[in-house]
């Protein structure tokens, strides 16, 4: 249990080498898993009779097929412990990932129902990433510098999708975006080398379904978190947080290119500026709470931060919808990314802390309703667009600016939604 097992006694540089990996794996799943939002244009150009509805329904499988098998990805981390899960993660995510391309390849008449099936097993094969790593986060870092470790794992997600859109960009701009994709697979591969010695190097603290008993524990506690009023404000909130995240992550260059009329170049480097400082901005946000921490109790600025950031971070989208300048627009979403970067942290340390045997569980079942907007946001997003600029009477409803303005709008509301649930989370009253 976390807590129980003081990651201080563990030698330092072995520590901060396992954090590394963690960090590295994130990257590499959120390449893949927004590699197709980056080759999006190149697909829809190759195949305009799908739409935009279409690339949304697409942009959703993954995210339901996530959804789905996230808590069980959280159950089988407390059962069988970082290692194999995170080597479940790698594997899967290279693997698939190159795969969407090579359904482009081989299935003509039927390539978007082979990019759906590759999408939805990269899905499954990606849902216990951050439960595991924020388990093992738990196991071995004291609990003031958690929310530092977590948001370091965190940071690297951005990093790799910021890096997806102008890699795949380049690549496809020269070989086609199924090439492109399939490369791209082959050549993350090589990140599993470096976790396959870790399998008999880490101790029981960081896989502790082995040692612990926690196998029992969280098949019989499910039930448990489900009814914990913590738990379950804790993924009400990150489930706002959520929509949030997915909105910019599946459409923001679509709303450069297509909303803004920015060239192809310029979008993707645009598109990539949030990303970067939502990877800047999420080990902020843990450094922020341990010095908060000094001064206050943990439980209380482990509330406080997210709360915050979160009701800046919807300002800012809104601002950014509404600015007419693009260096304002981009600015104005980096800072929202950003701020949404800085509550990341507090979310999965709080989500174990709550979780206590079966933290991994707990967080499974946070990430379970942070990813469930994941099938609705791609796909809502653009209706929103659409309908408000069928009410406005403007033919160009695809790259309304009016659509896409109310679209932001309700992202912005539903994140400050997202904020007062926060009130109901107290990690002083954990499951155990």
């Amino acid at each position: 249990m976390p807590g129980d097992f003081d990651a201080r006694a563990l030698p330092s540089g072995r520590a901060w080498t396992l954090l590394a990996l963690l960090a590295l794996i994130s990257a590499v799943h959120q390449f893949h898993r927004s590699s197709l939002p980056a080759v999006s244009v190149q697909v829809l150009n190759s195949h305009p009779e799908w739409g935009e509805e279409s690339m949304g329904y697409l942009f959703s499988a993954f995210y339901l097929c996530y959804t789905l098998a996230m808590i069980a990805g959280g159950w089988l981390a407390d059962r069988v412990g970082a290692w194999v899960t995170l080597l479940f993660v790698l594997v899967g995510s290279c693997f698939f990932g190159g795969a969407v391309g090579a359904a482009g390849w081989y299935f003509a008449s039927t390539a978007w129902l082979a990019i759906a099936v590759s999408r939805c097993a990269l899905g499954v094969f990606s849902a216990p990433l951050y439960p595991s790593t924020s388990r093992t986060v738990g196991a071995w870092f004291p609990p003031r510098t958690q929310t530092f470790a977590n948001a370091m794992v965190v940071s690297a997600a951005p990093l790799g999708q910021a890096a997806a859109y102008p890699i795949l960009g380049a690549l496809s701009a020269s070989w086609g975006w199924q090439t492109a994709l399939v490369i791209a697979g082959a050549a993350t591969a090589v990140c599993i080398l470096p976790w396959l010695p870790w399998k008999n190097r880490l101790p029981p603290a960081a896989a502790p379904a082995a040692e612990t008993g926690a196998q029992t524990s969280s098949r019989g506690s499910l039930g448990r978190l489900l009814r914990h009023r913590g738990v379950l404000s804790l993924a009400m909130s990150y489930a706002a947080v959520g929509y949030y995240e997915y909105v910019l992550m599946n459409w923001l260059r679509y709303y450069f290119e297509k909303v803004r009329r920015l060239p192809e170049d310029e979008s993707a480097w645009y598109t990539a500026f949030p990303h970067i400082a939502m990877m800047v901005c999420a080990p902020l946000g843990g450094l922020l709470v341990a010095r908060l921490a000094r001064r206050w109790e943990l439980p209380t600025v482990l509330r406080a931060v997210p709360m915050v950031t979160m009701s800046l971070a919807a300002l800012f989208l809104l601002a950014g919808s509404l600015a007419d300048r693009i260096p304002w627009v981009v600015a104005f979403m980096s800072l929202g990314m950003g701020c949404i970067g800085m509550c990341e942290g507090p979310f999965w340390t709080t989500a174990v802390r709550l979780g206590g045997r079966c933290g991994a569980t707990a967080a499974g079942i946070m990430n379970t309703a942070g990813n469930v907007p994941g099938i609705v946001a791609p796909v809502a997003t653009p209706a929103i667009a659409r309908l408000v600029a069928w009410l406005l009477g403007d033919s160009s409803a695809a790259g309304s600016s009016a659509g896409w303005t109310a679209a932001l709008a309700v992202t912005s509301i539903v994140c400050l939604g997202g904020v007062f649930f926060w009130l109901w989370v107290d990690v002083n009253q954990p499951v155990d």
